[in-house]
C-alpha cells in the first residue's frame, strides 16, 4: 500500500499543499520579538490543513476501493 501511496503523493498531495502554504504563509511571517503565543488564525489554518490533508487522504483510499478500515489495517500490517 505504501508503494502506491508515495507516487499518490508526489502526483497530488504536494502541488496541493505547496498552493496551501503559498496561500497562507504570510499568516506566520513575524517579527520574532512580537511572537509570545500562537495566533488565533493559526488555530482556523491549522483546521483547514487537517481538512485537505484528511480530504487528499479520503480521495486515495476512495481511489484504491477501500474503505478506512481496510486501509489502516493494510498499513498496520505493513510496518
Amino acid at each position: 500500500m505504501l508503494q502506491k501511496l508515495y507516487p499518490f503523493y508526489l502526483s497530488n498531495l504536494s502541488s496541493k499543499l505547496e498552493e496551501f502554504y503559498e496561500r497562507h504563509c504570510e499568516a506566520f511571517y513575524s517579527d520574532e520579538s512580537e511572537l509570545k503565543e500562537h495566533k488565533l488564525e493559526w488555530t482556523k489554518i491549522h483546521r483547514e490543513y487537517e481538512a485537505l490533508l484528511q480530504g487528499i487522504l479520503e480521495d486515495f483510499i476512495e481511489d484504491q476501493g477501500l474503505s478506512v478500515s481496510k486501509f489502516m489495517k493494510m498499513l498496520e500490517m505493513s510496518k
